[in-house]
């Protein structure tokens, strides 16, 4: 009787572990703060850096990471352009997969790596507005990201004051989002979006 109850709780125990790590973890973007002398060494040099982790992205599924700059100006979009765009066709052997993104902001430029495992890729986008002149606020922290939503890693206005009505890396509302770029003349964002295909 005892073997038979020995036997049936390793089993048990067995099962519980299996089924514990079979669980799929939310795809999670995590903020990668700077250390305090390279936030000093970037600051004399007018450039605004931020890294992020994408971590637990579905390998058995495609998908796309893209990042987009818009800017409204006297409360109509005037740019809508996307800085980078990355796709993956679902064919790695791992179960998850971590990528970087890291966004430099300059004075006319916002330029983008992003990193994985296996390769790596930059691109940048022109842009009209001294965003370091502006005031600004950017995602410092980490956000399960939901498919197909926009999040807001970043926001710059010319006014001297920030909206408190946008909450960086969550989805806003289109409501919300006209509050917000009526308050001052000119809006920037960089947002990003994970799709799975």
């Amino acid at each position: 009787m005892k073997k038979v109850l020995a036997t049936f709780l390793l089993v048990f125990m067995c099962l519980t572990m299996l089924t514990g790590c079979q669980q799929t973890k939310a795809t999670k973007l995590t903020y990668k703060p700077f250390s305090d002398d390279e936030q000093y060494l970037l600051s004399l040099t007018d450039n605004k850096i931020l890294m992020y982790n994408l971590k637990n992205l579905p390998t058995n599924n495609k998908y796309t990471i893209t990042l987009t700059y818009e800017v409204y100006k006297d409360s109509k979009k005037i740019e809508d352009e996307i800085i980078t765009q990355a796709y993956y066709d679902g064919s790695s052997k791992k179960d998850t997969k971590t990528e970087t993104i890291g966004i430099n902001i300059t004075s006319d430029k916002i330029r983008c790596i992003t990193a994985s495992d296996s390769a790596y890729y930059n691109n940048k986008l022109d842009i009209d507005e001294d965003l370091p002149k502006c005031s600004e606020s950017f995602l410092a922290n980490d956000v399960d990201l939901q498919p197909g939503k926009d999040i807001y890693l970043y926001y710059a206005t010319n006014s001297s004051h920030l909206s408190n009505d946008l909450t960086m890396g969550t989805p806003i509302e289109d409501n919300k989002l006209n509050e917000i770029i009526k308050e001052n003349e000119l809006n920037a964002f960089i947002k990003l979006k994970f799709e799975e295909n």
